[in-house]
C-alpha cells in the first residue's frame, strides 16, 4: 500500500476513535439524566423519604431548616415529638400517633428531664424521657418546649436548662438528629392578661434557642412565623379560645410547615 494511503488510514483511525468514544459518553450521560429531568419537570412534587444510609452525607449544613419539597408520611413517622400541651395537641387532633409524642401538659424544659410520664406498648412501667428515648432511638427528635418557662425563668436559667435537656437527649439517643422548634406565639388577650408573657420576650428567647442549636449541633425549625399575624402575635384564626392553645386549623398549618421544612436523614 502506498505510504500516502497508510497515512490517510492512520489519520482516519485516530480521528474516529475519540469521536466514537465521545458519542458513547454523551449517550450514557443522557440516559442517566433522563429520570432526573423527568422528576424535575413533572410528577409528584413531594420528595420520597430516604433511609439514613442513603442520604446521611447530604445533611444540610445550615442550622435553620430551609423550605423543601413536601416530605411524605414516612418522614413524620420517624420523629418523636417532645413537649407540653401544645405538643399533645398534635396527637389529640390525630396528626401523629400518640406513641410518637413524649409530652406533658403544663411542663417546662427543666422538669421534663426528671419526670416519669412515658408509657410504651409492651413495657410494664412508666419511664423518664431518657429511658423512653433510649428504648425508641428515633431518627429525629423534635423538641417543642419553653412556653411554660418564659413567665418565671430568667434568661440565663432558661438557656442553661434547655442546654441540659439537649445534652440529655444526645446522651440518650446519640444517633438521632435533634430539631429545636421555635416557641410558638400566643394571642393579644393572653399577653394582656399576664404581664410576664410577651411575644417580644418569646422572640428574644427563640433567638437564644437558635444560638443553642448552632452550639450543640442541632437544627432549628422557625415554625412560629407560620402562626403569627401582622402584629407578631398568634393569629386569631389559630386560637383554640384561651389565647395559648391551638385549634385544628393551627395544627394543619404547623404540620404543613414541618413537612415543607424537612430534615432528610
Amino acid at each position: 500500500m502506498p505510504s500516502n494511503q497508510k497515512k490517510k488510514n492512520h489519520s482516519f483511525f485516530y480521528f474516529m476513535v475519540p469521536f466514537l468514544v465521545t458519542i458513547l459518553l454523551f449517550g450514557v450521560v443522557g440516559f442517566l439524566a433522563k429520570d432526573f429531568l423527568l422528576a424535575k419537570l413533572g410528577g409528584d412534587k413531594s420528595i420520597p423519604y430516604q433511609s439514613n444510609s442513603q442520604i446521611s452525607q447530604d445533611l444540610p449544613t445550615d442550622t435553620v431548616l430551609k423550605e423543601t419539597a413536601r416530605a411524605g408520611d414516612d418522614y413524620l413517622n420517624d420523629i418523636i415529638f417532645v413537649g407540653d400541651s401544645r405538643t399533645n395537641g398534635m396527637a389529640n387532633f390525630g396528626f401523629v400517633d400518640k406513641e410518637q409524642v413524649f409530652a406533658v401538659d403544663g411542663i417546662n424544659h427543666k422538669d421534663i428531664q426528671t419526670s416519669k410520664f412515658i408509657t410504651v406498648k409492651g413495657v410494664n412501667k412508666t419511664m423518664t424521657l431518657e429511658e423512653g428515648l433510649m428504648l425508641k432511638r428515633p431518627p429525629i427528635v423534635m423538641v417543642s418546649l419553653g412556653i411554660n418557662g418564659v413567665a418565671f425563668m430568667a434568661e440565663e436559667e432558661f438557656v442553661e436548662e434547655y442546654r441540659n435537656l439537649i445534652e440529655l437527649i444526645q446522651k440518650s439517643t446519640p444517633d438521632s438528629q435533634i430539631i429545636i422548634q421555635s416557641i410558638l406565639p400566643f394571642s393579644y388577650q393572653k399577653e394582656q392578661s399576664d404581664t410576664r408573657m410577651r411575644n417580644t420576650k418569646i422572640d428574644a428567647y427563640n433567638g437564644k434557642l437558635l444560638l443553642l442549636a448552632k452550639e450543640t449541633g442541632c437544627y432549628y425549625l422557625d415554625s412560629a412565623q407560620a402562626l403569627k399575624n401582622s402584629k407578631n402575635m398568634l393569629d386569631a384564626k389559630y386560637d383554640s379560645g384561651d389565647g395559648l392553645h391551638l385549634n385544628q386549623k393551627a395544627y394543619e398549618v404547623l404540620f404543613s410547615y414541618i413537612v415543607t421544612h424537612a430534615l432528610y436523614i
